[in-house]
């Protein structure tokens, strides 16, 4: 489905600062018939618990959907607790912690305190429709947030809400295109979760052991015994301004995301490195976080400095290929976490690091695993962009659909 635009037919556009003709201004407590809220039924109640009335809190919804229900409670729990048990298509709206996430029902449902069910007057108000509307303004439910140990938004505030209100087709209409790009990431989120899965597969019969009579030359050794070098990192005082306005790119480990370091946040001067621990570890070298967040593992982009969370590891290239390496240790991660010391800040000593073992194939077969197993990573990275360019679609469509600049 394309994008409405102003050319296209039975598209039109709306001068800005107005609303189109037959949109109304109303307020959410105009469209609704009636607004209930939740509760906990006692947990020192056995018998309130484990019965077949699917019951949620406000963490349970993520992303406008409900996909996994923890917890289920018995009609007694019902009704011998301030929750109450919203139809089927009805919105739920969390009024406490989560202010604003907003999901539909997708079957009766006893809720918590987190949250209230609007029942809204269906020959005034679209369900789909008003579902995109509040995630339009979270914003106002941000803004109109209030409390100290909970936070949340009374009911004044909630039925205050205004907004801009076309006819019921027009609102079914803009539901079914903004429906149709979620159909479009929730495929998408299936299909990174389905690849996934396979690579999981993928690497687990290509980096476990097999029988002896099938592994030919594999052997076992020490991850010191193909490796050159590991340097550890610092980080340069935060007291010295000029350390930090550089161009060299220096990371810690909340840096390392999937194997990769995409966002660089900060830079340092060669004075930096000059004056402090850290090391500069050259482009497609192993990078281990061996304290904070132990096991996460990316090869260097390029010639990048480290802080103490992370050890650069150099290897000899003529034993070792560095993708094999970093998709070996990435699958057996729980051995090196293991190793994990400490109290205040954990981490994994250069001794254990050392003595990390690695079942290692022939390097022409590294290299030719770490090649599967580079186009499993390549598919996963291409579906997730094309789920952020959905995304971002979806929130340019909303910006002009809910608004009435662009019709339908």
């Amino acid at each position: 489905m394309s994008i409405p635009n102003a050319n296209r037919p039975g598209s039109q556009l709306t001068p800005a600062g107005r609303i189109p003709a037959h949109w109304k201004y109303a307020k959410l407590g105009d469209v609704a018939e009636m607004f209930l809220n939740g509760g906990t039924p006692s947990r020192t109640v056995d018998e309130y618990w484990d019965g077949d009335i699917p019951w949620i809190t406000g963490a349970d919804i993520i992303d406008n959907r409900i996909d996994n229900i923890r917890r289920y409670i018995t009609q007694a729990g019902v009704k011998n607790s301030a929750t109450n048990v919203i139809n089927k298509g009805e919105l739920l709206v969390v009024t406490r912690t989560g202010v604003g996430k907003i999901a539909v029902a997708p079957c009766n449902i006893a809720v918590s305190q987190d949250i209230t069910g609007v029942y809204l007057d269906k020959t005034r108000a679209d369900v789909l429709f008003m579902l995109y509307l509040i995630c339009q303004n979270f914003s106002y439910f941000k803004n109109c947030n209030q409390g100290t140990s909970i936070n949340g938004i009374t009911r004044d505030d909630l039925t205050a809400f205004t907004f801009s209100l076309p006819p019921l087709c027009e609102q079914r209409k803009i539901a079914a295109v903004l429906s149709a790009w979620d159909e479009a990431a929730e495929l998408t989120r299936k299909l990174i979760t389905a690849c996934r899965k396979r690579k999981k597969g993928l690497m687990q019969r290509l980096l476990t052991q097999r029988k002896s009579s099938e592994q030919g030359n594999w052997q076992y050794v020490k991850l010191e015994d193909v490796a050159t070098d590991f340097c550890n990192g610092g980080t340069p005082s935060r007291q010295v301004e000029e350390y930090w306005n550089g161009n060299i790119p220096w990371i810690t480990g909340a840096d390392v995301v999937d194997y990769r370091i995409d966002n660089i946040r900060r830079y340092i001067t060669p004075e930096a490195v000059q004056n402090s621990a850290t090391n500069i570890i050259r482009k497609d070298e192993l990078l281990i976080v061996t304290r904070t967040g132990v096991g996460k593992i990316a090869v260097a982009p390029f010639d990048i400095a480290i802080s103490q969370d992370l050890t650069g590891v150099y290897l000899d290239k003529t034993r070792a290929d560095v993708l094999f390496l970093l998709y070996f240790i990435s699958h057996n991660v729980s051995h090196l976490q293991n190793y994990n010391q400490g109290t205040s800040i954990n981490g994994v000593t250069r001794a254990d690091l050392s003595s990390f073992p690695i079942l290692l194939p022939p390097l022409s077969e590294q290299r030719n695993i770490a090649a599967i197993l580079s186009l499993a990573d390549e598919e996963i990275r291409l579906l997730e962009k094309e789920l952020q360019h959905l995304q971002k679609q979806k929130k340019g469509l909303m910006q002009v659909l809910l608004t009435g600049k662009i019709r339908v």
